[in-house]
């Protein structure tokens, strides 16, 4: 099977190539297709290919937001062109959206490809449209609509095919576990103790606010880094001026290198996601998959992997019991490491997961389904509770 995987902005690589390896060990053909990579960035190997069709002229100029942004609409029409007319070229079985760019353009696009005998998939990462990522009304209108025209959408959790069908989704959902993210093997732990990690793109929903004020309301001596990149850090700048424990949180406010997460991981103790909302967490997988204990709020994909009744997680936006939870960690952190290891050894294989996405595939394409493996059916169908 010859399969192209679509992530225009390339909003999840790592996720990207991990599936399309995934899918390539399977015995396919994959293709990924994204915009021009960044400095330090990889989005292809030795099984998969990548191409970069999209905004080579608009994100160089992202920095300068307005005639960056304009510019990034001028684009995609003819990128959208462009890539039509590679799929007609290249005429692959499936073609597998992982975002959506601009519904109105997105819409003739998928269109297009059906109207060529193409089967269309989208993995839905988060129901609420890019999270905070999306910066004007055209990223928004019409995105639900555009779900109806794919053959099948794919999510992570039951949360998020709920959602779906509250929002009057009705194509066909199948729910495929987000599997582990590993950028380089594990680094020896550094000595020092009690360090809680905040990492990964900063923005409103996840809580940074709130972290810091739990943290400073924490009893037990710890250090407090934070690694990521704000849109604005002023609002965090402000918090930690009128901490008590200013000296002990490091902001560390930048674009980082996925090279440098064994790094990160080695020097924490205990990693945390005071997360507003989410559907699905990369950055939890990440954690997970460098066998860090963690705390998060009881929503989505915390909720489903964690438990209920599991002690690492808190109520949404209670900075009092994510400051008793950090204290209660930190003294003995046992509970909290047998929470991420059960559901580490409960996450399928990136190759269990391509056999579970070409099963969503079959539905589409004619092809005869593929056996769900066992262990991954006993897992995800076992209720999760510590």
């Amino acid at each position: 099977m010859r399969i192209v995987l679509v992530d225009s902005s390339l909003f999840t690589p790592p996720y990207d190539l991990h599936l399309g390896e995934g899918l390539a060990a399977l015995g396919h053909e994959v293709e990924l297709v994204g915009r021009k990579l960044r400095k330090n960035e990889s989005a292809s190997s030795e099984t998969v290919r990548f191409l970069p069709f999209f905004y080579r002229l608009s994100d160089p100029l992202r920095d300068s937001w307005a005639f960056g942004r304009s510019l990034k609409l001028a684009e995609l029409p003819l990128d959208a062109i462009r890539f039509v007319r590679h799929i007609r070229r290249l005429r692959p079985d499936v073609v597998h959206f992982q975002w959506l760019s601009i519904p109105l353009i997105d819409r003739p696009i998928i269109a297009r490809i059906k109207a060529m005998g193409i089967k269309v998939v989208m993995t839905v990462h988060d129901t609420n449209p890019l999270n905070e990522a999306a910066r004007s009304v055209a990223q928004l209108f019409g995105w639900s609509d555009v779900l109806q025209q794919f053959d099948t959408l794919i999510v992570h959790t039951e949360t998020s095919k709920h959602r779906l069908q509250e929002m009057g989704v009705t194509a066909p959902v199948s729910i495929i576990p987000h599997g582990l993210l590993q950028f380089g093997k594990p680094i020896q732990k550094s000595h020092d103790k009690n360090v809680i990690l905040f990492f990964g793109s900063i923005k409103h929903y996840k809580g940074l606010d709130i972290l810091l004020q739990a943290f400073d309301r924490m009893k037990i001596p710890a250090k407090l880094r934070v690694v990521g990149a704000p849109r604005d850090p002023a609002p965090y700048l402000e918090i930690l001026a009128g901490m008590k424990k200013r000296d002990c949180v490091e902001l560390d406010f930048r674009f980082f290198d996925n090279q440098e997460i064994p790094a990160l991981m080695a020097d924490a103790s205990l990693v945390v996601f005071p997360y507003r909302l989410i559907d699905g967490s990369g950055a939890l997988l990440t954690a997970l998959a460098y066998g860090k204990p963690f705390i998060a709020t009881n929503v989505g994909m915390f909720r489903e992997l964690a438990g209920e009744s599991s002690p690492s997680l808190v109520p949404v936006g209670d900075v009092d019991a994510l400051a008793s939870r950090l204290d209660e960690a930190l003294t003995d952190l046992s509970r909290f490491q047998q929470t991420s290891d059960r559901i580490r050894a409960s996450i399928p294989s990136w190759k269990e997961i391509a056999a579970l996405t070409l099963q969503a595939y079959g539905t589409t394409v004619g092809s005869q389904p593929i056996a769900t493996p066992d262990r991954l059916a006993e897992s995800t169908s076992s209720k999760r509770q510590d």
